[in-house]
């Protein structure tokens, strides 16, 4: 399990894969979207403006906002 799905297990019980649709297969709601982003920030130490995060909607593009945040911070 990666250090992204251990943020993200705290938010549902049901599998993730990086295909998982946070809202429709993972179940989270608006707010806990909200909640879960702040979570990834500080735990990746990066900051994920409204415009970043408002359009994802998969695992995989919540990965890939995150690595490319990461990488900028380098």
């Amino acid at each position: 399990m990666t250090k992204l799905n251990i943020v993200i297990a705290k938010y549902t019980p049901k599998n993730i894969t990086l295909q998982s649709n946070l809202i429709m297969d993972l179940g989270l709601y608006s707010m806990e979207v909200v909640s879960l982003i702040h979570d990834i920030e500080v735990t990746f130490n990066i900051q994920i403006n409204y415009d970043e995060y408002q359009n994802i909607q998969t695992v995989n593009d919540l990965n890939i906002l995150v690595q490319r945040k990461i990488s900028e911070r380098s």
